[in-house]
């Protein structure tokens, strides 16, 4: 799969994430938006029982906005395009439909 936002929507109904692509769809303006390096610091730094770890047992168990999908997609499903470390802001999912220019990315189930 594309790691675009289609892409990822197509995914998530496969891997039976329905309810992250629910909310993927409802809120698709907001988790599009670029990470701040708050975000970026707070979300790749994990503890070490992973407990702060935004896995699909604990979003079903949020109350799915936008902030718990893009830290389902940040942490589990691993898509960090929002960041690069420059200051320069890019989505954290590519919203268009062909996809940005430069290295294509994919994302695969395990």
């Amino acid at each position: 799969f594309p790691a675009t936002l289609e892409g990822v929507l197509a995914f998530c109904r496969t891997c039976k994430y329905d309810d992250v692509a629910d909310a993927l769809q409802k809120h698709r303006a907001e988790v599009c938006k670029a990470l701040t390096q708050t975000q970026y610091d707070a979300w790749a730094g994990k503890s070490v029982d992973g407990s702060d770890v935004m896995t699909y047992d604990r979003f079903k168990r949020s109350v799915k906005d936008a902030e718990a999908v893009r830290q389902f997609v940040f942490q589990t499903l691993c898509l960090r395009g929002g960041w690069n470390g420059s200051g320069a802001e890019r989505s954290l999912l590519d919203d268009s439909e062909q996809g940005s220019a430069g290295t294509a990315v994919f994302i695969a189930q395990n």
